[in-house]
């Protein structure tokens, strides 16, 4: 091989190295809605999820998903006053953080209206005031990011019954907030702080506080990290999905190079190491091998390797 063929191979090689190794760090929520409504954030390399924060339907939703933009389904919401579905709060759903200011959020998730009813019908929300919110703007037809200091809005029109890409940032150490809708910055500007508020649920097409603004049409790809995305990485997810990829796609699936049933990252976030750490060492029944590293037990606690990783502790 003479020194420009290597050097085509290894700059091709570059060029199709994937971006979306990092897209998923920081990650605390994820809805992909394929027929379920649970958080599968846990799944995905980098992420930053402690619990899974799993959805249920409530109010009188029917428990119906629709086709969807990715995979197998999607939220499906009929309107004001139809349901909506919910978790309860944990830090994942302000980004990992439990009560007082939320310093860094970013909320994702890919809508297709089927009808604007009322001002404000809401995607996903924590609720009024100062806690974060994505909603319709008014009674215009494009939507707001309450991301800290109250609405900022686009101007693209979303009530075309086509799927559009939300995006809101905030990032309260650089004072900014941006709203993103379809990959393009439709707003940005400085910011007061996010309200994290542990007495309200997360809500999937409906306000917490401010009821009867339900969704109509479909939600699916939901997903919150514990920072702001920068503006390359909102533009590889939206583009990655007009191709036909879920954030679960992009993000490819978890690596385990020492083949004993825990994620690398997860091993090497807690211990450092893949070798400390070991989930095929447990036999499931109750007998921890442990303490000691590889045993199945590091920590000698009395809950395995195994399930402190099912439990994101």
């Amino acid at each position: 091989m003479n020194i420009h063929t290597l050097f085509a191979s290894l700059l091709c090689a570059v060029v199709m190295l994937p971006l979306h190794a990092a897209v998923t760090d920081g990650l605390t929520v994820y809805y992909n809605f394929d027929n379920n409504s649970d958080d599968s954030a846990g799944s995905l390399d980098g992420n930053a999820n402690t619990v899974d924060d799993n959805l249920s339907f409530a109010s009188g939703h029917s428990g119906s998903y629709g086709p969807g933009l990715f995979g197998g389904g999607a939220y499906l919401g009929s309107g004001p006053g139809t349901g909506h579905a919910q978790a309860p709060f944990s830090p994942d759903v302000d980004g990992g953080t439990n009560g007082g200011q939320v310093q860094a959020i970013t909320v994702q998730w890919w809508g297709k209206v089927a009808q604007f009813q009322t001002g404000w019908q809401i995607g996903v929300g924590r609720g009024e005031g100062g806690n974060w919110r994505f909603h319709r703007w008014g009674d215009n037809q494009t939507m707001a990011w309450q991301g800290g200091g109250g609405d900022i809005h686009g101007g693209a029109n979303v009530n075309d019954g086509q799927w559009h890409h939300f995006v809101g940032t905030s990032d309260l150490a650089n004072n900014n907030r941006t709203l993103y809708i379809d990959g393009v910055v439709q707003a940005s500007q400085t910011m007061s702080a996010i309200n994290s508020d542990p007495n309200l649920p997360l809500m999937v097409g409906e306000n917490p506080q401010a009821v009867n603004r339900g969704w109509n049409g479909e939600i699916d790809d939901v997903a919150i990290w514990n920072r702001p995305l920068s503006a390359d990485e909102v533009d590889e997810i939206y583009q990655g999905g007009v191709a036909g990829n879920s954030l679960e796609d992009l993000a490819g699936p978890p690596t385990d190079d020492d083949n004993d049933t825990l994620r690398d990252n997860w091993e090497q976030a807690r211990a450092g190491n893949l070798t400390d750490l070991d989930g095929t060492a447990w036999d499931g029944n109750g007998v921890t091998p442990g303490p000691g590293a590889g045993t199945g037990d590091f920590d000698g606690d009395g809950r395995s390797d195994l399930q402190e990783y099912d439990d994101r502790t």
